[in-house]
């Protein structure tokens, strides 16, 4: 054992696992000091007690001190310095541990912080579990999934700021973005900031903010002419909404391409939102906008001033309030079908088979389907304006693009979506500027389109009713009890299916009507669906801001959250998501103890296992 207290001795931090405390080892700051001490006793699964800790000095002894053991450490901060030193020292350990344990005292969030801090650094949207897996990894511990979150929420916290700050550090980047990255949209409004009942002068409430990148400006220019909106819940500190307008390249991906921040969904915020959406982002005449019936929605597209033309619904959004009311799931796979049919006839047939379906049920499930405007929800009445998306794809943006940022500070969700838009700027646009190279002519979607029509070809009887040869007839011969005749006129791109009308490219039976006739089908094909169209997408790249040292000062007065939407309850927030019938599943075999597996009982108070 060492005893001493010399004031001269190594130096040397960080320790590695198998290294051993030494009197004299210096240390940057107490925190430092306290985390090395913790790492050293969690690597011998060895436990001590805190004796004294105070801003000069932090004194442990092992919880076996004693006549098992003699471990002890006295750690002080140095007069002549800032540096903190190992003053007194006693060990190594001569205890062994009384019971073996899946998790350990010193193991706490502070020292997970410290080991998963360069993962979070390098991805902030990285799972728990496998934050989990690594420190189990490393020390040998299994440690619980909400310690391990709280220390992903610390680790967060170092990298983006405080949560408060990270409202204040919002303006500055905005100004940075509009400053470095000329064309960036931002609309930010505040409200008076009180203290108590006192009027703070020098500071001002956030209130909601939208933002869009000019990079996003110009890519709308050449998507498909229509945009989904849609909501989701913020999961930090603060309660809030991230509102997003998802538009489409010509190869059917998803593009975000406007956000905003805001309090709540209501009128106020969804107004603000798609009045700057349609100024500043989808500028373009005609725009089809693609939403839920969420009631502040219908509100905003009624005020004066909003600016859209044409709105349609997400049908995912409306078979999902129909199975809420009525609970045949035949039913909402019909209506899901009578609102994809390209035709009045098929969309009919399905409705038919509704109304059919049960003589109690049926009546109120037409009145309320009756309800809904027919041209907002049937895609054969969208005069061709949906090119086939019916839905929001809110999930698929989250995932591709957003996901994890719901975590993260205000702040934060603004740079992440800057950061992971222009990776997606990189890849799409190489991915397109290669195909160019390869000679392809027409996007990956089209091209699996057109093979997929192709198949039925050899199937069809073509029989031409012109001398231009544009205006045919096709016959399906394998079709059995659905019309099997159809009608195509090249010229006019009108066909009895309703295919080109609702999708703009060539179905079966126009590519039948082209191979007989010898004509070349790709004239017929819409020229959002060319590659030069996607690659237009992504053709005005982001642009890299600088380092945050010459940005410029925050203009105008403080910036703050407002206090009222400050989550009360600590720890990882409840999902706010409503549950309905998407959620359900079949039901399986109850709950389980997750120690003996046997039912009835979980394993906190598993009757197997001893108390001691």
């Amino acid at each position: 054992m060492q005893s001493s207290n010399a004031e001269d001795g190594p130096s040397s931090y960080p320790l590695s696992g198998e290294m051993e405390l030494e009197i004299g080892l210096k240390f940057p700051n107490r925190e430092t000091a306290m985390l090395a001490v913790k790492n050293y006793n969690i690597r011998r699964s060895a436990e001590y007690k805190v004796v004294e800790s105070d801003q000069t000095r932090y004194v442990c002894r092992c919880k076996q001190f004693g006549d098992q053991c003699r471990w002890m450490v006295r750690v002080a901060k140095t007069r002549s310095s800032r540096f903190w030193k190992i003053r007194k020292y006693l060990g190594p350990h001569s205890c062994l541990a009384s019971s073996m344990s899946q998790d350990h005292a010193q193991l706490d969030s502070n020292v997970i912080c410290q080991h998963i801090f360069p993962m979070v650094h390098a991805d902030a949207t990285i799972c728990v579990k496998v934050l989990q897996g690594s420190v189990e990894s490393a020390y040998g511990y299994k440690v619980s999934y909400k310690k391990v979150w709280h220390a992903k929420q610390k680790a967060i916290a170092r990298i983006f700021g405080d949560w408060e700050e990270s409202y204040d550090q919002l303006r500055r980047y905005l100004t940075a973005l509009q400053a470095f990255v000329p064309g960036t949209i931002v609309d930010l409004e505040t409200r008076p900031y009180y203290v108590g009942n006192t009027l703070d002068r020098e500071s001002v409430m956030f209130h909601q903010v939208f933002w869009s990148f000019p990079s996003c400006v110009e890519a709308f220019r050449h998507c498909k002419p229509l945009v989904s909106v849609d909501g989701t819940h913020l999961y930090g500190k603060y309660a809030g909404t991230l509102l997003m307008g998802i538009a489409q390249d010509d190869n059917n991906n998803i593009l975000p391409v406007a956000f905003a921040l805001v309090e709540r969904e209501n009128t106020d915020s969804w107004y603000f939102f798609l009045t700057n959406l349609r100024r500043h982002v989808a500028t373009r005449p005609g725009v089809l906008l693609i939403s839920d019936r969420h009631a502040a929605i219908k509100a905003a597209l009624e005020r004066e001033g909003c600016g859209w033309e044409h709105n349609v619904y997400c049908v995912r959004h409306i078979a999902s309030n129909f199975a809420t009311s009525f609970k045949s799931k035949e039913a909402k796979r019909h209506l899901v079908n009578a609102a994809y049919s390209k035709t009045q006839e098929q969309s009919q047939y399905y409705l038919e088979l509704i109304s059919s379906e049960d003589p109690v049920t049926s009546p109120q499930m037409m009145e309320w389907i009756r309800g809904l405007k027919p041209p907002k929800w049937l895609q054969h009445l969208d005069e061709g304006r949906r090119y086939g998306h019916m839905t929001t794809n809110l999930s698929e943006c989250i995932n591709s693009v957003l996901k994890g940022a719901r975590n993260l500070p205000v702040c934060a969700i603004v740079k992440s979506t800057y950061h992971r838009l222009n990776e997606l700027f990189v890849l799409k646009g190489r991915q397109a500027q290669a195909q160019i190279a390869s000679g392809q002519v027409f996007s990956q979607f089209l091209q699996k389109a057109i093979l997929a029509n192709r198949e039925g070809i050899p199937q069809m009887l073509v029989t031409p009713y012109d001398r231009n040869t544009t205006i045919f007839t096709v016959d399906e011969i394998a079709a059995v009890g659905v019309q099997s005749r159809f009608r195509v006129n090249l010229q006019y791109r009108r066909y009895d299916c309703g295919f080109f009308q609702a999708l703009h490219y060539p179905c079966a039976h126009a590519l039948a009507a082209c191979a007989y006739a010898r004509l070349d089908w790709q004239q017929y094909v819409d020229l959002v669906y060319r590659v030069e169209s996607v690659f237009r997408v992504y053709e005005k790249e982001f642009q890299p801001m600088s380092d945050e040292e010459i940005w410029p000062p925050r203009e105008g007065r403080r910036l703050h959250p407002n206090p009222l939407l400050r989550r009360s309850m600590e720890g990882r927030p409840v999902s706010t998501r409503i549950r309905n019938e998407m959620d359900d599943v079949e039901p399986g075999p109850g709950k389980r103890c997750g120690l003996c597996r046997t039912p009835g009982h979980t394993r906190r108070n598993c009757p197997h296992v001893s108390s001691s």
